[in-house]
C-alpha cells in the first residue's frame, strides 16, 4: 500500500532486506524499517484508509494477550480495534476493507468471548465489532471488495456447486 507520504508498505512473514516482517514493514526510498505492529502470527491483508492511515489484520492466538488482530495505522501509531477480554474480536482476519461510511470490515474467524465462528464478516462501529448477518456468504470467504455505492463484495470457497463464489451484500 502507499501511504499519504509516499512511502510504501507491505505485510507478510520473512526476512525483508534484513528487517524480520511479522507485521508490517515501510520502504521510505532508501531503507525499510519495522511499523512496530505486533500480532502474535503473520500480517496478511491491509489497505489504505481515506485519511491517510492504513488498516491491518492478521492473526491471533485465542489465548493471546493481544486485543485483537485488527489496527489501524494513524500516520504515528497503532490503535486496536476491539478488545478480546470483553467481545467478539476477529482471530484469524482473511481480508480486510473499509465500506463507503469509512467503517473498517473485516472475513475471517472470530473466537472470545463468544463461541468460535468461522467464515463470519463483521464491521468496527468505532467501538466493538459488529458481525453482518443475512445472505449466503461463500463457505470460506478471502477476499473483499467495497463498491461505491456501499455495497460489498464478498468472494471465496462456494458451499455447493450451484452456488455463487462471490455474494453481494448491501
Amino acid at each position: 500500500a502507499v501511504l499519504s507520504d509516499g512511502s510504501v508498505a507491505v505485510c507478510g512473514e520473512g526476512l525483508l532486506a534484513g528487517v524480520q516482517l511479522r507485521t508490517v514493514a515501510r520502504f521510505d526510498g532508501v531503507a525499510w524499517t519495522s511499523m512496530g505492529l505486533q500480532m502474535d502470527q503473520a500480517t496478511s491483508t491491509m489497505t489504505p484508509l481515506p485519511n491517510g492511515g492504513l488498516l491491518a489484520g492478521g492473526a491471533r492466538n485465542p489465548s493471546s494477550l493481544l486485543p485483537s488482530s485488527v489496527a489501524r495505522w494513524n500516520g504515528t501509531a497503532w490503535q486496536y480495534l476491539g478488545n478480546a477480554a470483553t467481545q467478539d474480536v476477529p482471530y484469524a482476519v482473511a481480508d480486510v476493507a473499509v465500506l463507503a461510511d469509512g467503517s473498517p470490515v473485516v472475513i475471517g474467524g472470530f473466537y472470545s468471548p463468544f463461541p468460535l465462528t468461522t467464515g463470519a464478516i463483521a464491521r468496527f462501529d468505532g467501538t466493538a465489532w459488529q458481525r453482518l448477518t443475512g445472505g449466503d456468504l461463500p463457505a470460506s470467504p478471502i477476499a473483499l471488495a467495497p463498491l461505491p455505492d456501499g455495497d460489498l463484495l464478498v468472494a471465496g470457497q462456494a458451499r455447493l456447486v450451484t452456488t455463487s463464489r462471490v455474494a453481494r451484500w448491501n
